[in-house]
């Protein structure tokens, strides 16, 4: 195995990529950059990012672990750590995603950031078979931050004790969201959103909330578009209104 620590960047304090890398098995850690403090990728990571752990990198401004502007391939990796290992940044504490990026069989945690403690994306993004756990944001979006004009799927994954102070505990959508068999619990906001900000477009299928918390909307905020088929919400609280769900937008729930 590879290991990059210690190096510091304007962008990429670990690496910097424009063209054709594939890594695997490697450790990226301890690197500090003002974007991409791990890694800083505009090419293509050609054999994807595989068996790879990103921790302790810092970023001043987006992607403390990874800046995605290209198009990637996370699998069998862990983004984070614990909290004291976690990556960190301003936007996207573990990822800041601006293009095409896909994650499988990994785990993204302990990572911290004002916005998108776990994630931040604005670009096309799907998780699957993933965990994205124990992620900080000081403002909105602990566990994802999905931006206007951004492609959320998630599929077969969890999404579990994250923290907002703000909005968002798990996720925090201003974008296009899809979620299948997957889970959403724990996860806690201040004041909407103890799961899921929904101010867009969200569709939940197969899946189930259960154990989040907010001031309003305990399992699920949303002011936008809600669809929610075939799913199970419960043990969600909320310390004003919506325990499970607060609606102030459009919405259908069925079997």
């Amino acid at each position: 195995s590879s290991a990059l620590s210690g190096n510091s960047a304007a962008n990429g304090g670990g690496i910097w990529n424009n063209s054709s890398l594939g890594v695997a098995g490697s450790t990226i850690a301890n690197n500090s950059a003002t974007n991409g403090g791990g890694l800083f990728n505009t090419g293509t990571i050609a054999n994807s990012i595989t068996s790879t752990t990103f921790t302790g990198n810092s970023a001043s401004t987006n992607g403390g672990g990874i800046y995605n502007s290209g198009t990637l391939t996370v699998s069998s990796s862990t983004i984070g750590g614990d909290s004291l290992s976690g990556n960190t940044a301003t936007n996207g504490g573990g990822i800041w995603n601006n293009s095409s990026l896909s994650v499988s069989s990994s785990t993204i945690s302990g990572n911290s950031a004002s916005i998108g403690g776990g994630i931040n994306n604005r670009g096309s993004l799907s998780i699957s078979s993933s965990s994205v756990s124990g992620n900080l944001a000081t403002n909105s979006g602990g566990g994802i931050y999905n931006r206007s004009g951004g492609s959320l799927s998630i599929s077969s994954s969890t999404i579990s004790n994250n923290t907002a102070t703000n909005n968002g505990g798990g996720l925090f959508n201003y974008g296009s969201v899809s979620i299948s068999s997957s889970t959403i619990s724990g996860n806690s906001a201040s004041n909407r959103g103890g799961g899921i900000w929904n101010n867009s477009s969200l569709s939940i299928t197969s899946s189930t909330l259960t154990g989040n918390m907010a001031n309003r909307g305990g399992g699920i905020y949303s002011s936008g578009s809600l669809s929610i088929s075939s799913s199970t919400l419960t043990g969600n609280t909320a310390g004003f209104s919506g325990g499970g769900i607060l609606n102030s937008g459009s919405g259908s729930i069925t079997s």
